[in-house]
């Protein structure tokens, strides 16, 4: 019984993953571009403009671009998980495996919270950056 608590508790708490799985789900995108700090500048981006749904991304601007070591730690936990693959061969783009159905459960988390529209147009800002 303890153990069914814990796991809604866990299920239901909203996490960094949560947040950019819910966006990369958003923008439709099978695949991103894994070179250089892509995702870095464009979540850096998104926070400037969702503050609120991207307040646990800390980021040191103190370099040549944009680093923030959670968003860091987020991609690295998408890629063990299989959710981003990069099978090839120069390893400079991101698969997205939507078929698991994670990106889309973080997705409805979201929405359960109110940020629907916020990550809809984030995924837009994700697809419109990977275009260019």
């Amino acid at each position: 019984m303890a153990g069914s608590n814990l796991k809604a508790m866990l299920s239901a708490k909203i996490t960094p993953d949560d947040i950019l799985g819910a966006v990369i789900y958003a923008s439709g995108l099978g695949e991103l571009t894994k070179k250089d700090s892509f995702m870095h500048k464009t979540v850096y981006r998104m926070k400037e403009e969702y503050p609120s749904v991207f307040g646990d991304f800390l980021f040191d601007e103190s370099g040549i671009s944009p680093f923030s070591e959670e968003l860091d730690g987020v991609l690295f936990r998408l890629e063990t998980s299989g959710i981003l693959s990069s099978m090839n061969p120069s390893h400079s783009t991101y698969i997205v495996n939507t078929a698991c159905g994670e990106l889309e459960s973080s997705y409805d988390k979201l929405k359960k919270v109110g940020f629907e529209e916020d990550i809809k147009l984030c995924g837009a800002v994700l697809r419109d950056i990977s275009r260019e």
